[in-house]
């Protein structure tokens, strides 16, 4: 039996997230955008995706504490995710986002672009997936979250796997 894991990153719009069976391997991704009950919908999603995959852990970056800058509403989804996968036996493993711009072995002060694109060159199957720079103007991109799960669950490889 193969054992997956699974890197979430949640973010305004819902969360990404990415399936992995080896370091190198990109089973599944998505990126769910719920349209009405965010929380809700995020939570219900991530629990099918448990229940369908069964990973032996879960990894996210550190949402939480002073050196994470996001928002109030995506610190209590991380939360709550949290939550949902301690309460199925699942391992989690929170990264600071520090330890995993150094694992993709980029400089401190690399943006979700940067790491994004460290991601698109290690695992091929994301690479037609990655999204172009952002103008000044624009906002993130939806499909940036993916690259940002699949960061956390290299992190995992390097640390654990």
């Amino acid at each position: 039996m193969k054992s997956f894991v699974l890197g979430v990153h949640p973010s305004s719009r819902g969360f990404g997230w990415v399936l992995f069976d080896s370091p190198v391997s990109a089973l599944d991704w998505g990126a769910p955008h719920p349209s009405r009950d965010k929380h809700g919908e995020c939570l219900a999603r991530l629990t099918r995706l448990l229940a369908q995959y069964r990973p032996v852990a879960v990894a996210l970056e550190q949402f939480d504490g002073d050196a994470s800058r996001r928002a109030p509403r995506i610190r209590t989804l991380a939360t709550a995710m949290v939550d949902v996968v301690q309460d199925r036996g699942i391992e989690v493993a929170v990264y600071p986002r520090k330890h995993i711009v150094r694992t993709l072995k980029q400089p401190d002060t690399a943006t979700r672009q940067d790491v994004a694109e460290q991601v698109a060159r290690t695992i091929v199957h994301l690479r037609s997936h990655l999204p172009p720079p952002r103008k000044l103007w624009e906002g993130e991109h939806s499909k940036l979250p993916i690259f940002s799960a699949a960061a956390c669950a290299l992190t995992w490889y390097a640390q654990c796997g």
